[in-house]
């Protein structure tokens, strides 16, 4: 297939060029480029049930990750990572604003913040990508209880004590990536959600642009845009179904208080309901190449969650997390119910971004996906911090499907790793410049 120059892919595209840029010829250069997407949890796991036991690479908290066909030979479990840095606060504190920046928390302990610039905006600085919205911070933040303290809901920084918000309304960042054409008078958030009533896909408004387009491109970019299609309305699909009261929504939904409004992001009852929405989201705006470096954190620092959808109904931080001694076989069950819970979230992003083809491969393919946790167990401990990367990094990362087993490894060896991954060579990360990289992870 000849290739379109800028001007002929402009006058060929139409508004569709806006709503699928993956097809706009890039330089090879920028194309090598991963995805990168960092996950953060709160509160630990129940270590006992989730490192893989030696020889094995499956375990009860991981299997929804580890034994799936697509998935499990693209994870890397990276056991022994420690934080013994300190900072400001507790536990909770120092892992959740340290793990993604290499530095400490600052302050005191009740107005504890991040003291220096988070690794998705070095991304930012040193690799000037070219996607509209380069990174994007977001998550799931719906919560019965406000967060303990002010820094607690996000874990992306510009600089010292410099947060980017979290944005954590899907209906929004829909109406974000996936506009068409000139932004009507209003709300845009509002227009979307009407057009979404109205069962009005974006496709209507560029079928005759995505006509004349598929005439001009290959088999292979005409297959991308099939698969992008049946995506993007799968997802809006999804949100229209939030919107209506009788469409069959779970009795947790059944508070919308009308149509239009759409589901409540701060109701915690729908947080099952709004991770899918906005991993859906996440993974057609990096397939699109919309955006190139998410950060997503489930719920706030040191979160609370009831997990009554899993029938708990306990505060999974002050009754449940905090008393995980290993000694209460009640506790450790709870424990375990609600980390196979994040390990099948975790499993739905990467289905979702293997579902999805790529200049070669699939996105799960050219992305690295890190699910961090900012403590390692409920009682504030910062040893043995869990950590999975799922994805091949566009190739950058050489050997998947294993366990990461060196012994204890300080946890800025992560965020020097990360970045030369992302192809910005670096000999440390944060406040330690000469850590290097983490040991036994191939690069």
């Amino acid at each position: 297939m000849k290739t379109l120059s800028r001007r002929q892919w402009l006058k060929t595209a139409g508004a569709a060029g806006a709503l699928f840029p993956f097809l706009r010829p890039r330089p090879a250069a920028a194309a090598a480029v991963p995805n990168l997407v960092l996950l953060m949890q709160s509160n630990g796991t129940g270590q006992s049930n989730f490192w893989p036991a030696p020889g094995t690479f499956s375990s009860p908290i991981l299997d929804p990750i580890l034994l799936d066909p697509q998935l499990g030979p693209q994870a890397t479990v990276v056991k022994g990572l420690v934080n013994h840095s300190g900072g400001a606060g507790n536990g909770h504190d120092q892992g959740f604003t340290g793990l993604y920046s290499g530095y400490r928390s600052v302050g005191t302990f009740n107005d504890p913040w991040g003291s220096g610039i988070s690794i998705d905006q070095i991304l930012r600085k040193k690799l000037s990508p070219g996607e509209p919205y380069p990174t994007l911070n977001c998550g799931v933040l719906a919560s019965d209880t406000p967060p303990f303290k002010a820094h607690r809901r996000s874990f992306s920084y510009t600089g010292p004590r410099q947060q980017v918000p979290t944005e954590q309304d899907p209906y929004k960042l829909y109406a974000q990536f996936f506009a068409v054409g000139t932004p009507a008078a209003g709300d845009p958030v509002a227009a979307a959600k009407r057009r979404l009533l109205y069962k009005k896909t974006v496709l209507d408004s560029v079928t005759e642009d995505l006509k004349s387009l598929r005439q001009r491109v290959g088999a292979f970019d005409r297959d991308r845009l099939d698969a992008h299609e049946t995506a993007l309305r799968e997802m809006e699909r999804r949100l229209t179904a939030t919107l209506s009261p009788d469409a069959g929504l779970p009795a947790r939904c059944a508070g919308i208080p009308a149509p239009a409004e759409g589901l409540d992001v701060e109701h915690e009852d729908n947080v099952p309901t709004l991770i899918p929405m906005m991993f859906d989201v996440v993974a057609l705006a990096l397939s699109c190449q919309l955006t190139r470096i998410v950060t997503f954190q489930f719920g706030n620092a040191g979160e609370k969650w009831y997990f009554r959808w899993l029938g708990i109904n306990e505060n999974s931080h002050d009754d449940i997390a905090h008393r995980d001694d290993g000694k209460n076989p009640d506790i450790t069950a709870k424990i375990l119910k609600m980390n196979v819970w994040y390990a099948q979230q975790v499993a739905y992003l990467g289905r979702a971004l293997a579902r999805l083809p790529a200049a070669e491969g699939t996105v799960l393919d050219s992305s690295l996906v890190v699910w961090g946790n900012e403590i390692a167990t409920g009682p504030h401990t910062l040893d043995d911090i869990p950590v999975v990367l799922l994805g091949k990094a566009a190739g950058r990362l050489k050997t998947t499907g294993v366990v990461i087993d060196q012994g204890f490894q300080d946890y800025h060896r992560l965020g020097t790793s990360l970045l030369n991954l992302m192809g910005v060579p670096s000999t440390g990360f944060g406040e330690v410049p000469d850590c290097g990289n983490l040991v036994g992870l191939a690069i």
